[in-house]
């Protein structure tokens, strides 16, 4: 898959630290600031209050009585994260250190795009990610067994294993939800207004922290 801007953007705030955790909380209920914190264990309240202010500023969630809730556009993110946990829940004895390497910047665009065919290194290319990183991220994809390749040349393409193909039911309902976000956040371009426009009072300053 190429990412168009909307979509680049989608996954760029999808991969940035503690979002899925925070979307994955909200789509069992609403949630208060310490609520959030505490099960996504993210120990900065600045890290959390500016992933919290991203998150409303893409039109994903929103503020009402101190409390975070997804919006209508967030919600449908909802079924992705089911089949992303049902994944998780299958996992052998490496499910630690897969969760971990799939939840550093620049994984999940990798896995996305293999998930439409094998491709070369210098093929993987994404905005928001450094090229050292998506390099970082190949070589311990492959270590993890989630990648393959044909070669050792440097110009075998990258393809997903065996095992890395068992993530394809999580991956296309994300593929599907992430192309959603071309004409939503186009839109937001276009208006100066977020896809699900949310109450003044429940948006927070960029970096602020919100009440608890």
């Amino acid at each position: 898959m190429v990412f168009q801007n909307g979509s680049q953007r989608a996954l760029a705030q999808l991969e940035a630290r503690y979002s899925f955790r925070i979307l994955r909380y909200l789509c069992q209920e609403p949630r208060s600031y310490s609520e959030i914190r505490e099960l996504t264990g993210v120990a900065s309240t600045s890290t959390l209050s500016t992933r919290l202010s991203e998150l409303q500023e893409i039109g994903w969630i929103e503020r009402h009585h101190r409390r975070y809730a997804l919006t209508p556009q967030g919600a449908r993110l909802c079924p992705a994260v089911r089949c992303v946990l049902a994944w998780y829940a299958q996992l052998d004895h490496r499910a630690s250190v897969i969760r971990d390497v799939l939840q550093r910047t620049g994984s999940l665009g990798i896995i996305l795009t293999l998930h439409g065919g094998p491709r070369r290194a210098r093929d993987l290319t994404f905005p928001a990610v450094s090229r050292r990183s998506v390099m970082a991220r190949l070589r311990e994809l492959t270590d993890i067994g989630f990648l393959t390749r044909s070669s050792a040349a440097m110009t075998a393409p990258y393809e997903l294993s065996e095992y890395g193909q068992r993530f394809g039911p999580a991956a296309s309902a994300l593929l599907s939800w992430i192309k959603e976000q071309d004409a939503h956040l186009h839109l937001t371009a276009v208006t100066g207004q977020p896809p699900e426009s949310t109450p003044a009072v429940s948006r927070q300053p960029r970096g602020s922290r919100p009440g608890r």
